[in-house]
């Protein structure tokens, strides 16, 4: 697979068959193994209207692939046609910086330049919930793989987790990063631990949320 540039970001597919990457203002996937394209598409519009048209985060379900975007959006493609958008979200605030999907692909997490994290619905972009509390770019949003625990880390080095109840989200507690604003974040595949990495760090550094949910637990506070 020969890219022209760096790519902003690369995602597998959840059946490991294609690779989808933000490099440069387009939306491009490659078929596995033999790594040919299978889709493009540019953001032509954003730069023209914006100035600003990077596709800086991608989300990949079995149905949806959302992509979040510089020029202060996010849209949302069928996986099976990655040439042509199906929807554009407009941003609650900023370039849209992180994406995530919940399991069913009912719903989207969006997290912004601004600090700002937004739950829409797929694929229309409804807004569900505008979850407040970052004061400074929202750079990773993870849901855990049983939908039921959100993840969000900032630069305001904080990683805020947010219990989910049908639609609605609750903030349980906010985690304070160690030396610096926090870049990314990743739920293992059994959701008992989160991993993150600190900006200007060399190490991946883990919280194990089953000794964490004891804790809270104890102090008698729900999970």
């Amino acid at each position: 697979m020969a890219i022209e540039e760096p790519p902003n970001c690369l995602v597998f597919s959840p059946d490991g068959r294609t690779i989808w990457g933000g490099v440069g203002r387009r939306l491009v996937s490659w078929r596995m193994p033999d790594l040919l394209q299978a889709s493009q598409w540019s953001n032509d519009l954003g730069e023209y209207v914006k100035g600003w048209a990077g596709i800086v985060s991608v989300a990949v379900g079995k149905e949806w692939v959302v992509a979040g975007c510089q020029d202060d959006s996010a849209r949302v493609f069928r996986v099976t046609d990655g040439t042509q958008p199906v929807q554009t979200w407009p941003s609650p605030g900023g370039s849209v910086g992180s994406v995530a999907l919940s399991r069913d692909e009912a719903l989207a997490v969006l997290g912004t330049l601004s600090g700002r994290v937004r739950v829409v619905r797929v694929p229309g972009g409804e807004p569900v919930a505008d979850l407040p509390g970052h004061s400074d770019e929202v750079t990773s949003v993870a849901l855990r793989p049983d939908d039921k625990l959100l993840a969000t880390a900032s630069l305001d080095r904080t990683i805020r987790l947010w219990k989910r109840q049908g639609n609605s989200f609750y903030e349980l507690l906010a985690l304070a990063s160690p030396s610096g604003g926090v870049v990314a974040i990743r739920f293992s595949p059994k959701g008992d631990k989160l991993a993150f990495l600190v900006k200007n760090e060399t190490a991946v550094r883990i919280w194990h949320l089953d000794r964490l949910k004891q804790r809270l637990d104890n102090m008698k506070i729900g999970w």
